[in-house]
């Protein structure tokens, strides 16, 4: 029996055919088998990354008959603009300011149902840290280079005449 085959056999009767080899005589039997129902969905998530964040979810049918899964996960609306997905999703849903992305899928046995979700930091990154220099550069480019403040004292002077003094300060 291959067991590769087996794994994509769907529950049900089968007819089984056998030959037997003993001492140089031979036979053909036919046998009537069941195959029995067996559920079993193996789940997993990876999830890595900082500024280029991989989320991988999948779901593999390793029972014997068909199976819908249901894989459902959410983003802030912020990041679900960045973010690229190797599946379109069944449908998504917009609740406030998260998204919630579904799939539905019917898998036949030893099917896997498998989603990757890429959210890419690194340009909104550097559109922020060229806007903070564009504004560092338009600021320096309008405000003036001097400071001048200056001030102004009465000093009264050994003949007693009327005298100012000014202090000028530059920056």
């Amino acid at each position: 029996i291959d067991k590769e085959k087996v794994k994509t056999l769907q529950a049900g009767n089968y007819l089984l055919n056998t030959e037997i080899k003993f001492q140089g005589a031979t036979a053909e039997i036919e046998t009537l088998i069941k195959f029995l129902e067996q559920e079993n969905i193996e789940s997993s998530e990876i999830t890595e990354g900082i500024i280029i964040k991989r989320h991988e979810i999948s779901k593999n049918n390793l029972g014997n008959t068909r199976k819908t899964v249901e894989i459902t996960t959410e983003k802030n609306l912020l990041s679900s603009f960045f973010t690229t997905i190797n599946i379109e999703p069944t449908r998504t849903e917009l609740n406030g300011l998260t998204k919630k992305y579904i799939w539905e899928r019917e898998l036949i046995p030893n099917q896997e149902l498998k989603i990757i979700l890429k959210t890419n930091w690194f340009f909104p990154i550097i559109v922020i840290l060229l806007i903070i220099g564009l504004y560092m550069v338009i600021k320096k480019s309008v405000s003036t280079d001097l400071i001048l403040r200056k001030k102004v004292t009465f000093v009264k002077t050994k003949g007693g005449q009327f005298a100012l003094k000014v202090t000028l300060k530059l920056k």
